[in-house]
């Protein structure tokens, strides 16, 4: 039970998502079905909450440069540089944004997944729709990947032993 319930802890941390947790999971020796299942539930999980938050990010920061708070000088600074940014990226990746997002989400190294997508998401400005789609999408393809990488070299490493 403790070991199903550090599948899901870290499947939501950032780094280590449902990719890594599939192969905690599996190292345990809990059931190969039941820690994919417990991983892509928490990914999409994950996907749903950090997509609402990137969402809804700008609306939040540009109330704060309006309420005249006194980090709204500092918010201001970060969103014309956030928007400078934009303003780059849309103009080489918009028309495949949304397959590369999946793509890079989907590599299972680290420094990307689902975090550093909904990061990449919020500078691509993507919408709530496609931010979900890409984030879904490409955890669940690097819990898939991951998952037949250990299953390919345990079974490579079966072989070699023999």
């Amino acid at each position: 039970m403790i070991d199903l319930v550090s599948v899901i802890v870290i499947s939501l941390l950032p780094g280590f998502e449902g990719r890594y947790a599939v192969v905690y999971g599996l190292l345990k020796g809990l059931d190969p079905l039941l820690v994919t299942t417990v991983s892509m539930a928490c990914t999409v999980i994950l996907s749903v909450v950090l997509t609402l938050l990137v969402s809804t990010l700008d609306k939040m920061l540009n109330h704060l440069v309006l309420s005249n708070s006194s980090i709204s000088k500092f918010v201001k600074y970060y969103l014309e540089h956030v928007n400078h940014v934009r303003n780059r990226i849309n103009a080489r990746i918009h028309k495949y944004g949304i397959f590369i997002l999946v793509l890079f989400i989907a590599i299972p190294v680290p420094g990307t997944g689902v975090w550093t997508g909904a990061l990449v998401a919020y500078l691509l400005k993507l919408r709530a729709r496609q931010i979900l789609i890409s984030l879904i999408s490409g955890g669940i393809l690097s819990i898939i990947i991951t998952a037949s990488l250990y299953f390919f070299g345990k079974e490579v490493i079966s072989i070699l032993m023999r």
